[in-house]
């Protein structure tokens, strides 16, 4: 299973909603896929990264790492390939 797939399938196992992968392979250099996403509270928000967490070590991936929890944004990024972004939604309006 590919990465983009493995947290893709994390992200929907926690019932995460508008799940949007950018392909950013010749726009940045920094990474390969964008991914974001909205929580409906704090513990969907832990919820998911965990789930990123153990089914990236369990599909032999490196651990992310996690940035911007007490922001109530979770920010994730894997070897910059990928960097994905959650954000509860009464955040960020």
């Amino acid at each position: 299973m590919k990465k983009i797939e493995v947290i893709v399938e994390a992200f929907e196992a926690v019932n995460l909603s508008k799940i949007e992968i950018y392909d950013m392979k010749e726009k940045s250099p920094f990474y390969d896929y964008l991914i974001i996403s909205s929580a409906t509270s704090d513990r969907q928000l832990q919820a998911a990264i965990s789930h990123i967490q153990k089914d990236l070590a369990e599909n032999n991936f490196d651990h992310p790492r996690v940035e911007g929890t007490a922001r109530k944004y979770h920010g994730c990024n894997h070897c910059a390939s990928i960097h994905g972004c959650v954000c509860i939604e009464d955040s960020v309006q």
